[in-house]
């Protein structure tokens, strides 16, 4: 099971793994980060939104100006391509997952690596 720590309490939620990641297929390497389901930070490319789940030294903006990711001193804000090397995981192998962003999500999430 991938473990999965949220950040945030209020509006976009950044989501973050601890530990290993399962082994998954290998995910796409550029897709555009949303806001999506229940205002957690997700990729959409084709069919429902992705959840995107961060490594544990990604860093959140969350609430002040637009919402992004820093993952390796990038800088990441909502709207824009994310390129990274990524896994797909399905969400019956994610624990934590707040219920609120998993409605209307797709039935995998993606893995930042």
């Amino acid at each position: 099971m991938l473990e999965v720590t949220v950040r945030g309490d209020q509006g976009v939620l950044g989501l973050q793994y601890s530990g290993s990641v399962p082994a998954g297929t290998p995910g796409p390497a550029s897709n555009k980060l949303i806001t999506g389901p229940g205002g957690c930070f997700a990729v959409i490319g084709a069919g429902a939104p992705q959840l995107a789940i961060f490594p544990p030294d990604a860093t959140f903006v969350l609430q002040n100006g637009k919402p992004s990711v820093t993952v390796d001193g990038a800088e990441h804000p909502v709207g824009r391509e994310l390129t990274f090397d990524t896994a797909v995981v399905p969400v019956q192998q994610v624990a934590g997952l707040p219920e609120r962003c998993t409605r209307g999500a797709a039935d995998t999430v993606l893995v930042v690596l």
